[in-house]
């Protein structure tokens, strides 16, 4: 299923949803409808909180499976930033990464281009 076809059903179950609860809740009154929505969102509570659990083991399971070498690479958090440069005009060095420190200040020159460096 493509994400544009999940997010319109997604957006018709809700507004479906909406509806109903509009209907009900006005057919019951207001103190049977401040009970009801109290049950629902204790069970959207549960199911939300085993849904967490679900996919904190889910986690779990994978970086038991992988090997030494993936572990290390996850716990550092490489292998999940990919940076591309593409276009325009650079005059001077351009740096990309994460983390980084000890750069030394660049002071522009009078002509204001960042690559030229006073003498």
């Amino acid at each position: 299923m493509s994400a544009r076809v999940a997010i319109w059903s997604g957006g018709i179950v809700f507004a479906g949803v909406a509806v109903a609860m509009t209907i009900y809740f006005t057919q019951v009154g207001l103190e049977q409808a401040d009970q009801a929505a109290s049950v629902i969102g204790a069970f959207i509570a549960v199911a939300s909180l085993g849904l967490m659990v679900n996919g904190v083991m889910a986690e779990r399971r994978r970086s038991v499976s992988a090997g030494p070498a993936e572990q290390a690479q996850a716990a550092a958090g490489f292998g999940n930033a990919h940076n591309t440069i593409s276009g325009g005009t650079f005059h001077g060095p351009v740096v990309q990464g994460r983390d980084v420190s000890g750069l030394p200040p660049r002071h522009p020159s009078p002509s204001g281009m960042a690559g030229d460096q006073d003498s």
